[in-house]
């Protein structure tokens, strides 16, 4: 019993050691990290403009990167999220006064949706915004 233990203490401590590692990159690489958009300013390309979130930007300050694009001047403004981003979308559009045209959710993480499900609703259909929710069977 006694090497049952040991061996379990040995697994919890090489956790533990490659959490903190883990954290400390974490940290490191959102110390250099930024919003970045590459399009060109051309009036005709004004008229439509998508922005993508993949599933590990859930921290991401949509609302603050948005402003960067002059969001507001755009014709047809689409967000689109994949697993948490997705989220982090839906938390922008009921949380600020962000707003879109339409949404396209894939695969979305649950958790928060089923949580605030009521809201999030009110505010989509408040906002006026078309909602495309993509899951596979296996999501």
């Amino acid at each position: 019993m006694k090497d049952y233990h040991e061996r379990r203490n040995i697994i919890k401590q090489h956790i533990k050691k490659y959490l903190e590692i883990s954290n400390e990159r974490f940290l490191k690489a959102k110390e250099m990290t930024e919003t970045v958009f590459t399009w060109k300013t051309k009036e005709k390309e004004k008229e439509n403009i998508m922005v993508i979130l993949h599933g590990n930007q859930q921290n991401n300050q949509i609302h603050n990167a948005l402003s960067k694009t002059n969001w507001v001047d755009y014709n047809n403004k689409v967000l689109s999220g994949f697993s948490s981003g997705s989220n982090t979308i839906l938390r922008t559009l009921t949380e600020t006064d962000t707003t879109c045209d339409k949404v396209i959710l894939i695969s979305l993480w649950i958790p928060y949706t089923e949580k605030y499900a009521e809201n999030i609703i009110n505010k989509l259909v408040d906002k006026d915004i078309k909602v495309l929710i993509i899951c596979g069977k296996e999501d």
